[in-house]
């Protein structure tokens, strides 16, 4: 049986927490918290890992690091015509490159992306490979007898679910480290090869891809954060704590004078 694990390349310099490395993209840490999961279960069972990304060749960089953490195989979508592809034309490419894969189990995902957060890809995929779905899972319980348990996050209370399989399963968590990556295993993955699959090694139709397979439009980005000007508070501490609070509205009201007696 072979397992895929569904990871998003994600570029580093987009956000700026503990994943950050020299490399140009992270893996999605949604995603790397469902790699952590899946490696788990390739320790129970007899089973095959192969990650599946898609994303310009730079992302290749997050499948070393999934050697690195103990997949068996990764596979990077990387084609001028997956370009600019949304929830739609993303979850048709995988669909198309989990189909060229024998013996699959299970297909599993991040519960969403931090940059997209639109959560629809486990989805799109499943309904295209005719899988069930199992989404928000906090945890695999068991496996065995051709089925899974998995408790899951349903509204406001945790439940238990059990389905046969194959399935796609979704994870509602996320990590923020990577675990177990030490730097003689990132060596060793560095030598292992990375397969790079195009439209036509997956028989993907070009106009189902990318932005001619969208069904989203951006028309405009545009970044309506202003930059704030710093403002330094100076003098004694008694009146730095003035300025600090004139900026914030809390201006000290002058203390009464004592009366004076006669």
């Amino acid at each position: 049986m072979k397992i895929v694990i569904c990871i998003k390349p994600i570029r580093s310099d987009l956000v700026n927490i503990s994943l950050r490395q020299l490399d140009t993209y992270l893996i999605n840490p949604y995603d790397l918290y469902a790699l952590e999961r899946v490696l788990e279960l390739k320790r129970q069972l007899d089973c095959e890992v192969v990650c599946v990304s898609m994303g310009a060749k730079g992302a290749a960089c997050v499948l070393t690091r999934a050697y690195a953490m103990g997949v068996d195989k990764a596979i990077l979508l990387n084609d001028s015509v997956f370009s600019g592809a949304d929830t739609v034309a993303t979850s048709y490419a995988l669909a198309k490159a989990i189909g060229m894969i024998e013996y699959v189990g299970f297909v599993v995902f991040g519960g969403r992306s931090i940059d997209g957060e639109t959560g629809q890809v486990v989805y799109g995929v499943s309904d295209l490979l005719q899988l069930r779905c199992i989404s928000d899972i906090e945890r695999i319980i068991d496996v065995k007898d051709g089925q899974i348990t998995a408790e899951c996050n349903v509204g406001t209370e945790n439940v238990i679910l059990r389905a046969g399989y194959p399935l796609a399963l979704a994870f509602s968590n996320f990590s923020l480290e990577y675990s177990g990556v030490s730097l003689l295993a990132l060596k060793r993955a560095r030598n292992k090869e990375i397969i790079y699959w195009g439209a036509s090694d997956i028989n993907a139709a070009p106009e189902k891809c990318g932005i001619a397979g969208s069904k989203t439009r951006v028309l405009e980005i545009k970044n309506d954060i202003d930059k704030k000007n710093s403002i330094v508070a100076t003098g004694t501490v008694k009146e730095k704590a003035e300025q600090i609070l004139n900026i914030l509205g809390w201006a000290a009201h002058p203390q009464p004078k004592p009366s004076s007696r006669t």
